[in-house]
């Protein structure tokens, strides 16, 4: 938490504690905040293992996996103990993601706290409708 040593309420201090609960942003954001690959990679999913750009537009969602959040903070683990730049592409083109500060909350899982930003979504299909 965080100590505040006065406060109008408090004249004697106060511990104010907090958790992330969701992150509401963009899909690009989201990403960033997570730092999982983008969209355009092969890693385009951050809830489940689809895998390839070769399987867009798969419908048989009763054989997708969610991602595995220890195995995600492994993988940015490893990305952010790897001791060059070249290990990090590497490992990176591998899994896909990268080591975030968010890992540091214990409770942290990206693909459950990511939410989608459902205004972006939806102004984002009219404008594809119209042009």
């Amino acid at each position: 938490g965080i100590k505040f040593s006065k406060t109008a309420c408090f004249p004697t201090g106060w511990l104010a504690r907090s958790a992330v609960v969701l992150a509401v942003c963009d899909l690009p954001a989201a990403r960033h905040l997570a730092s999982l690959a983008g969209t355009s990679s092969h890693f385009y999913c951050s809830e489940c293992n689809c895998y390839h750009k070769t399987t867009y537009g798969r419908v048989d969602f009763e054989s997708w996996k969610p991602r595995d959040k220890d195995e995600l903070q492994k993988f940015a683990e490893q990305w952010r103990d790897a001791a060059t730049t070249s290990e990090r592409e590497k490992l990176f083109k591998a899994h896909g993601v990268r080591y975030s500060e968010m890992w540091r909350l214990p409770y942290w899982d990206p693909s459950c706290q990511l939410v989608v930003d459902p205004m972006h979504c939806t102004v984002a299909q009219k404008t594809v409708r119209m042009f």
